[in-house]
């Protein structure tokens, strides 16, 4: 069975995909409160405008679609970027 939970490096140098390990119907990305920067996430690494920013502690979380579907492996839920040096971020997915 594949683990419901990937540790990912998020580095400061372009846009980290953070995809799924497992199908889910929920994933967050949290962010270790003793990570060393902040995280900038984006739905879209090319579009500024979906850009938000995870401090240290923080979580961003996204559910399917519609009840009763699922996120599948390998989808990814959004583009992180450490706003310097590396931040290793955690996916955690969860099902209903």
């Amino acid at each position: 069975m594949a683990s419901r939970i990937r540790q990912q490096t998020i580095a400061s140098a372009g846009w980290t995909p953070m995809a799924m390990p497992v199908s889910a119907s929920e994933a967050q990305l949290r962010i270790p409160s003793d990570a060393a920067a902040a995280v900038n996430i984006r739905e879209d690494p090319a579009d500024s405008t979906t850009q938000d920013t995870l401090q240290p502690g923080e979580s961003y979380r996204t559910r399917s679609t519609a009840r009763g579907q699922r996120i599948d492996v390998d989808q990814v839920i959004c583009w992180a970027q450490a706003q310097s040096g590396t931040v290793t971020g955690i996916l955690l997915c969860y099902d209903d």
